[in-house]
């Protein structure tokens, strides 16, 4: 049964994959670079799988990128628990904290308005 990871292994997957899109790159490219899987690079670029620090610092050299890419804007993100708090900015420019406790349900409600709203 797959574990489930926190939403920053999340992030740091969608840098991943973002990065590697960005320069054309397929996953089995990087996959042969770091000595794994196309699979386990699929695991990382969508959360699944956490990926080790020794292993970051690899792809960060694989991508031409440093190792703190993969961190920018984690900072507006903590978790505790089940809970995540996402700082924002209001349409005044004042900033402010959204607590969201049960994500699953917001992710499913995001779901049902996107379906809401296509034509």
């Amino acid at each position: 049964m797959p574990t489930k990871t926190s939403s920053i292994e999340s992030l740091i997957g969608k840098k991943l994959k973002e990065r590697r899109k960005q320069l054309g790159l397929p996953q089995h490219h990087v996959a042969k670079a770091l000595g794994v899987t196309s699979q386990q690079i699929h695991k990382y670029e969508n959360g699944l799988d956490r990926i080790p620090a020794s292993r970051l610092l690899d792809l960060g050299q694989c991508l031409s990128v440093p190792i703190t890419f993969f961190y920018d804007g984690l900072e507006k993100y903590e978790e505790s628990g089940k809970e995540i708090l996402v700082k924002c900015a209001g349409l005044d420019g004042k900033q402010f904290i959204i607590k969201f406790v049960d994500h699953e349900g917001i992710i499913s409600d995001v779901k049902i308005l996107d379906r809401k709203n296509c034509p």
